[in-house]
């Protein structure tokens, strides 16, 4: 095709049918190698361009022209109030000369917004991920302090049981002092006024092993109710550990899944960057 005005008039025919294959909005142009012959939907997109207006020098159609190369130029919004992709095609005639050139101009606004969105919730994945990472590594940490927590009670536990043992023993010999007083009163009494002194000495060996029964007791009494503490405390912590691990695998199935959502929102906000 060596006449601009032949491709023209076919343009023409089917300019108005090509807006419906864009979802975005979209304007068309056909210029010659110096000026635009038509344009069609450009003041839609805020481009104030007219049949006839001389071709930009610093336009992606004059580079077109120059180059003889497809050009694709995004332009960001703060020239025409939203950003657009402009794809400026030379037209050659059968020599492979460039006669001129068509250009498409589409709106990508929504494409910026899909990636501006995929990009903050990206982001906002990300920062989900690390706070769900912490909050795990924190849970898993108090689990390994309850489980040592544990341990310390286990070790409590059987000093207490060692201390019944000791108490057995102090017991017994408080017995045996009581009994030894006994036999000392008795022998003190067959004595008579000789065995006096001796009766002494028996009274204040059965008040020291009196005294000596009723401090086991007490003695008996706190470390009953020290491992009573101790026992509800074991059990307290072993309910919460289960607490702990139950949130614990909680978390790591929602980490699992948000890291499944930060991959696929990685993805689109992959594509939404390719030019």
């Amino acid at each position: 095709m060596n006449d601009i005005h032949e491709v023209l008039n076919s343009f023409e025919l089917v300019a108005p049918y090509l807006v419906n294959f864009f979802e975005d909005r979209v304007a068309f142009n056909i210029s010659d190698k110096e000026r635009y012959l038509r344009v069609y939907y450009l003041d839609k997109l805020g481009i104030h361009v007219n049949n006839g207006d001389p071709i930009s020098r610093d336009g992606a159609d004059y580079e077109a022209i120059r180059t003889g190369r497809v050009i694709t130029r995004d332009i960001p919004k703060e020239v025409f109030g939203e950003p657009i992709r402009c794809v400026s095609n030379p037209i050659k005639d059968s020599n492979n000369n460039v006669i001129g050139v068509i250009s498409i101009i589409k709106s990508t606004k929504k494409h910026a917004e899909i990636h501006n969105l995929s990009d903050n919730l990206n982001q906002a994945l990300t920062q989900i991920t690390e706070a769900i990472s912490s909050i795990s590594v924190g849970v898993q940490n108090v689990s390994e302090s309850n489980k040592k927590i544990q341990e310390t009670i286990d070790i409590t536990n059987e000093q207490v049981k060692s201390t019944d043992e000791i108490l057995k023993f102090v017991r017994n010999v408080a017995d045996q002092t009581n009994l030894l007083g006994l036999n000392a009163a008795i022998e003190a009494a067959r004595a008579g006024e000789t065995g006096r002194g001796f009766s002494v000495v028996a009274q204040e060996i059965r008040k020291l092993s009196n005294s000596s029964n009723e401090s086991i007791k007490k003695i008996n009494d706190i470390l009953k109710s020290l491992q009573k503490s101790v026992n509800e405390i074991y059990q307290n912590v072993n309910a919460a550990n289960s607490i702990f691990e139950g949130q614990a695998s909680a978390l790591e199935e929602i980490l699992a899944t948000v890291e499944e959502i930060s991959a696929t929102s990685q993805v689109l906000f992959e594509i939404t960057s390719k030019r």
